[in-house]
């Protein structure tokens, strides 16, 4: 009889369980449709960064301390250099991005501190550059910035003592990626959920990620090969792109060369250096833009020969550009269509594109024409004269009349020069900076200097890749962006 009630005790611990894991198994399903965009975001991370995100989830508390730790440090950086012009701001600002840079400038006064040109041989152009000016300029703001910088470093690790030695590990790498740590505190609610459900069951919900983030991959690279179909099948489009690719860069700071002399060894293995956490990025950049990427990340193509070479889809930085700025209906009608036909409806693996315009339709739903989505010749005209309209959106209403003017006689940048095409040339070994992020489905890494040329590069994603590279993406904003929205170094 005991025997019995042994088996039937066991037998009901077993349904529970089951009953538990299946629970558990609805929950991810859940969290991963309601909050798709930024669940889709973290997949697109390497599986390493991955698991780090989902081990930080489990712990909010903490995530929120170091949250209160980056405002409080981001004001006092404000603070000590809001007295300068926002050029020199900016310069500061750019100095930050270099690990090391503020601490060794810092020390250049005392005895054992390294003469300038020494410190500066390990460090590229632009931060050479501004570290002249600003050292000359401001000999001891390095000295103030550097004491900031070790203030917040003392806070963090305050926060991590009373965590285990994974746990500590998964915050300090997670702080040399400040747009994926960013994203955890953005949307607490997901980071909640994710890590109560990674506590429950860890292996389901890393599975279900990885499942993702090929999904995600395979996806990728059939929407890219579609984007370039669809431009190179709309010659009007096309050139519409080249021209808001040429205003974007000319209102955001790139300069004309960089539309006019691409290094094409840099677009095959970029490295990018992001704005530290203990700073935070510009506060004009009224998007998150934790990354000044090239102009050519956010258009999705660079131009050679005259003509463009297609690497990807838009940024979303570049799309939230493109549709909040009322003009741009009038001056890029058949891109605005493009975009339209091509984003609007059932979202896509670039799924910001999607839900940027899916919300600025759904914005403006009221004062848009009843055809204005009928896929017919018509339609760039109706575009077009729908951006004739005075804008009756609020972000738009100071919004200046649109110029009649083609918008190729209003732009001052030159055609692109002719490039000579130089011949292959192997891959350059990786650098691995600590503020890297990582670009569409590239691997970063520094190029090689020298005197060899390659040939224009075509990249194509892969089809079934095994890691996934990310394409960092902030959350979409609050409030409507200011005229610039996608960062450009000096």
């Amino acid at each position: 009889m005991k025997l019995h009630r042994f088996f039937f005790a066991i037998l009901l611990l077993s349904c529970f369980s089951n009953l538990s894991a299946q629970d558990v198994q609805e929950r991810i399903s859940k969290l991963f449709t309601e909050d798709s965009t930024d669940i889709q975001t973290l997949a697109m991370y390497p599986a390493e960064t991955r698991t780090k995100l989902l081990t930080a989830s489990t712990h909010p508390d903490a995530l929120a301390r170091i949250n209160d730790a980056n405002k409080k440090s981001n004001e006092q950086f404000r603070k000590l250099i809001e007295s300068y012009s926002k050029e020199d701001q900016e310069k500061i600002w750019n100095l930050t991005r270099f690990d090391g840079l503020i601490q060794k400038l810092a020390l250049l006064n005392p005895p054992e501190g390294e003469p300038l040109e020494e410190i500066l041989k390990s460090y590229p152009p632009e931060a050479q550059e501004n570290a002249r000016v600003v050292s000359s300029k401001f000999p001891s703001i390095a000295i103030d910035l550097d004491k900031q910088q070790k203030s917040f470093a003392s806070e963090f690790d305050n926060v991590l003592r009373e965590y285990t030695g994974n746990d500590q590990e998964a915050f300090r790498t997670l702080l040399q990626q400040p747009e994926a740590l960013s994203l955890l505190n953005d949307n607490m609610n997901m980071t909640v959920r994710l890590g109560d459900l990674y506590k429950a069951d860890p292996a389901s919900v890393s599975k279900k990620m990885d499942d993702l983030a090929l999904e995600l991959a395979a996806q990728k690279a059939r929407d890219t090969e579609e984007w370039k179909q669809t431009v190179k099948n709309d010659p009007e489009a096309k050139k519409e792109l080249e021209e808001s690719t040429k205003e974007y860069a000319k209102e955001n700071g790139y300069k004309d060369d960089e539309l006019t002399n691409v290094d094409v060894r840099i677009v095959e293995r970029p490295v990018f250096y992001s704005y530290p956490y203990w700073c935070g990025y510009p506060y004009w950049y009224t998007t998150p833009m934790w990354t000044p990427y090239p102009y050519w990340y956010h258009s999705g193509f660079y131009f050679w020969q005259g003509d463009i070479v297609i690497i990807g889809q838009p940024s979303w930085y570049f799309m939230h550009w493109h549709f909040h700025n009322h003009p741009h209906f009038y001056h890029y009608p058949h891109l605005s269509a493009v975009y339209v036909n091509y984003y609007h409806g059932p979202r896509r693996a670039a799924a910001r594109n999607s839900r940027e315009v899916n919300g600025w339709v759904q914005e403006n739903r009221s004062n848009l024409p009843r055809d204005f989505f009928v896929k017919d010749k018509a339609q760039p005209e109706r575009i077009r004269e729908y951006g004739k309209q005075v804008p009756r959106t609020p972000e738009q209403r100071d919004v200046k009349p649109v110029n009649s003017q083609p918008r190729d006689k209003q732009n001052d940048l030159s055609k692109p020069k002719e490039l000579t095409p130089p011949r292959e040339m192997a891959p350059s070994k990786p650098r691995e900076p600590k503020n890297v992020q990582p670009a569409r489905d590239v691997t970063p890494s520094a190029p090689k200097q020298g005197k060899e040329k390659v040939s224009p590069p075509v990249i194509r994603p892969q089809k079934t890749p095994k890691e996934v590279k990310p394409s960092p993406v902030p959350s979409t904003p609050k409030q409507a962006p200011a005229k610039k929205t996608g960062g450009k170094r000096k």
